[in-house]
């Protein structure tokens, strides 16, 4: 299999003749992958150091523009007062992650309340598929 690199014009061969090759090949693209991302994050502490007042670096064809993004979030007290409960229940999604720290941190007074959170737990959003190479430990 080729695959370009549509900046250099590179072609990359992967290897893929064989299960063992897919494998090899899987193995190599994911470890280039997580090295990459370790160099973008190196060169993003020099742009940082390259920026002017605006947040910019400009190369005539080619621009850094360092953005500022807030995430924002409806206050739970003002839903409660102008919608109604069991449409304010509907749209209130609980946060799992801080759920299961919570949940974590206070074992010990909690009780049995994690297992029963747990087993009536329901689906939320479209399923979706991922795939891993796992490494499996054989006994010898």
């Amino acid at each position: 299999m080729q695959v370009v690199n549509k900046l250099t014009g590179e072609i990359y061969e992967i290897k893929d003749n064989t299960p063992t090759a897919i494998k090899d090949s899987w193995l190599l693209l994911s470890e280039t992958i997580k090295a990459c991302e370790r160099a973008k994050d190196k060169l993003k502490l020099k742009i940082d150091e390259m920026l002017d007042d605006k947040g910019q670096y400009d190369y005539g064809d080619y621009l850094f523009r360092q953005f500022s993004v807030q995430r924002m979030s409806y206050d739970k007290s003002v839903m409660r007062e102008v919608l109604d409960a069991d449409l304010f229940d509907t749209l209130l999604v609980p946060d799992k992650t801080a759920i299961d720290t919570y949940l974590k941190e206070n074992i010990d007074t909690t009780g049995d309340v994690g297992t029963t959170l747990r087993k009536t737990m329901v689906a939320v959003g479209k399923p979706y598929s991922t795939l891993r190479l796992e490494r499996v430990k054989h006994d010898n």
